[in-house]
């Protein structure tokens, strides 16, 4: 379980999603903190919206649907159909990054950023410690977007 595995990080302060399933998500990992541990929500956390397709069943096995692509050959994904683009995924991810979650890391807060943002794989931490690092990364994602 990935609480135990992050047991001994003190976050002080929880961002994720406002889908119901990624508070529920937090509110399991962060269990048990001593002080507790506040989440709060950021739309800009979202998961890529995927326009008309949204809600498309078996949406690997379809290779005629546009979103096939974003799975299946991630480079050669164009959006269409109200889809978000990568470059609308990293402008709304990196404008949290700068607006929010910087701040708090220059102030020394440990923070916790959870999402299911393709782009940035599944829920990952981001403490003071790699907090250079995942910026410098994401930045050069930022800038050839």
């Amino acid at each position: 379980m990935p609480q135990k595995k992050y047991k001994d990080i003190d976050f002080d302060i929880c961002y994720c999603s406002p889908l119901k399933r990624a508070q529920e998500t937090a509110r399991i990992f962060l269990a048990d903190r001593n002080p507790a541990v506040e989440i709060i929500t950021d739309n800009r956390l979202h998961e890529m919206c995927f326009g008309d397709y949204e809600g498309v069943k078996n949406i690997r096995q379809k290779p005629e649907c546009p979103v096939y692509l974003l799975f299946e050959e991630p480079e050669k994904y164009v959006a269409k159909d109200g889809a978000e683009s990568f470059e609308e995924l990293y402008h709304r991810t990196g404008e949290f990054i700068e607006q929010v979650l910087r701040p708090q890391l220059e102030a020394g807060k440990c923070a916790c950023r959870g999402t299911r943002c393709n782009e940035l794989q599944h829920s990952q931490s981001v403490s003071r410690h790699t907090y250079k690092g995942f910026l410098e990364g994401y930045a050069g994602k930022l800038r050839a977007a």
